[in-house]
């Protein structure tokens, strides 16, 4: 009789094992929705929308919102670019517009929630000339880049780091020995050499 006791004791130490190591288990994450987003550069105004808007609480409710990558969200929100974009800004009607063209661009709008964000720019005021001619003047300062191409498309995302280099003015360049000269040295230099 003691063994079987011994035994049945066993089995419900295994069973309580069993059940602890079940809790324990790590349980699966369900992955998380990807996030379509919206190619091309991004509005000012719509930097504007995501800074200081106030549109989402946390990064990936902005994310979702303005349907854009989660660092160009904690760069804007670190003021690690745009930095010319303040809470003073104004812009322009055709600067709202385009970010007005650009949320309507996102692939779950009414999902998301993104009209409220086509309301939030529609409400913004206007700039006037001034403030226009002085934002346009800071954002030339800082190298900010346009939304649009020369031609009106749309410009591809990136490229703040493709600037090149200031060329140098013909003042600059040092001035040319000419070649007849350079032969002569280089004779004169070789049978020094030679003894």
């Amino acid at each position: 009789m003691a063994k079987s006791n011994q035994a049945v004791e066993e089995n419900t130490e295994v069973a309580e094992v069993a059940e602890v190591a079940e809790a324990e288990a790590p349980v699966a994450k369900t992955p998380a929705k990807k996030v379509d987003i919206i190619r091309g550069r991004m509005p000012v105004a719509m930097v504007y929308a995501v800074r200081f808007g106030g549109l989402a609480e946390t990064g990936t409710e902005k994310q979702q919102l303005f349907a854009t990558t989660i660092g160009k969200i904690y760069d804007i929100e670190k003021n690690r670019n745009f930095g010319y974009v303040t809470e003073a800004t104004r812009f322009t009607q055709a600067q709202i517009d385009d970010a007005i063209d650009w949320i309507g661009h996102h692939p779950e709008f009414n999902e998301c929630g993104a009209e409220k964000v086509e309301k939030y720019l529609k409400g913004l005021t206007v700039a006037t000339e001034a403030e226009a001619a002085e934002f346009e003047e800071v954002r030339k300062a800082s190298r900010g880049q346009n939304t649009k191409t020369k031609d009106g498309e749309s410009a591809d995302a990136g490229g703040g780091n493709r600037r090149k280099g200031k060329r140098r003015e013909a003042d600059d360049v040092p001035n040319e020995v000419p070649a007849e000269e350079t032969a002569d040295l280089d004779q004169a230099d070789a049978d020094d050499l030679l003894g």
